[in-house]
């Protein structure tokens, strides 16, 4: 296949092509071992070493970003399900009082200052957590969840999500998977972003922005790119 790719370059003469598994890697370098090389999974190396600095958070495995958004079970569960079916009634309640325009705006006077004290860093009760979530049923909320997401915020609106994906219910466990996927992508970890995109295609291949945001992390999309192209009409499709 590497071979197949490189001529397919055409006039492009690669410098150095480079394939993998999940346990080695191969180079076309001359003198490369025909059985490839492990990798160097150590905490001394010099690349992780780097990341660490820069602010990056290693882990032993995808697994653990995994469990990181796995719904919470139990008598937990059930606490969790009944308070967010109130918060729903309530927020029910507004927007019937409302007119159809308003929405962003009643979320925003709802919990704006909730995500602007989630987004500072400080950590929200469980009830506040699953009112912001709440909002997320409606596509222009969550929109506009999203467009609050920048490069300073975004490893606090992480955790954030991360923690509403657990613990809200599965009707917007997708929105809040996504929400967490797109601001791990923001803060440059692409592993947390795909392992959440991954779980929404999973467990809700119909929720067509778990689809796009897979595709997004899948192509190299960057942040800034990201951002600046969200801002675009076609977001209200999605």
């Amino acid at each position: 296949y590497v071979w197949a790719v490189e001529r397919g370059l055409g006039t492009v003469r690669p410098v150095v092509s480079v394939w993998a598994t999940d346990e080695r890697f191969w180079t076309t370098f001359d003198g490369c071992d025909p059985d490839g090389y492990p990798y160097e999974r150590t905490l001394q190396h010099l690349a992780v070493v780097q990341a660490v600095a820069e602010g990056q958070e290693i882990l032993g495995s995808r697994d653990e970003l995994r469990a990181r958004i796995a719904p919470v079970t139990g008598e937990r569960r059930r606490w969790f399900e009944a308070a967010a079916d109130e918060h729903n009634t309530q927020i029910s309640a507004l927007l019937m009082r409302s007119a159809p325009g308003e929405v962003i705006g009643l979320a925003r006077r709802d919990v704006g200052g909730l995500l602007d004290r989630a987004e500072a860093g400080e950590v929200l009760t469980d009830g506040e957590v699953l009112r912001v979530s709440t909002w997320t049923a409606l596509i222009p909320v969550r929109d506009d969840f999203i467009g609050r997401i920048d490069v300073q915020n975004a490893p606090a609106s992480r955790a954030l999500w991360e923690r509403a994906s657990r613990i809200t219910v599965p009707a917007l466990r997708p929105a809040a998977l996504c929400l967490a996927g797109l601001a791990a992508h923001r803060c440059g970890e692409g592993a947390a972003a795909v392992v959440a995109a991954e779980a929404v295609v999973r467990e809700t291949p119909e929720y067509s922005l778990g689809v796009l945001l897979l595709q997004i992390v899948e192509a190299g999309i960057s942040p800034d790119e990201l951002s600046s192209v969200w801002r675009g009409e076609h977001r209200h499709a999605v």
